[in-house]
């Protein structure tokens, strides 16, 4: 809510900031959603995609994906978060998080996974607000 007065008051300083969502779809209105473009206006670096909260709202792993994609496209770090449910002994809750890694990153290249990487090793630091 208050991001953009925080941006201007931190510029120019060591801080990164990050977005707790991002909307993929740019071209219809979503209302208290914000778009990859508006970040990039506000100076915004990282977003989380694929939080629980949000999956526990509805998000599948086919709308993570689009917002993983719409991220990388406008240059902005996705934070992927994936995780169980609840844990088993057998060791099946891996597969659980197994399939929203790879469901999460379906519309990744393989060569935009180092894009990754690189965003991120271009940082001077990876201090977050």
């Amino acid at each position: 809510l208050h991001l953009s007065e925080v941006v201007k008051s931190y510029n120019g300083s060591v801080f990164s900031f990050g977005a707790q969502d991002i909307l993929f779809e740019s071209k219809k209105p979503f209302t208290g959603e914000t778009t990859p473009e508006q970040f990039i206006d506000l100076g915004v670096k990282y977003t989380i995609v694929g939080h629980s909260e949000r999956r526990f709202l509805g998000e599948n792993n086919e709308m993570i994906a689009n917002k993983v994609r719409a991220a990388l496209d406008n240059d902005i770090m996705p934070i992927l978060c994936v995780g169980e449910i609840k844990r088993d002994e057998s060791g099946q809750y891996l597969r659980f998080v197994e399939q929203q890694l790879v469901e999460s990153l379906d519309k990744i290249k393989k060569k935009d996974l180092s894009k990754i990487l690189k965003l991120l090793n271009q940082e001077k630091n990876y201090n977050m607000l």
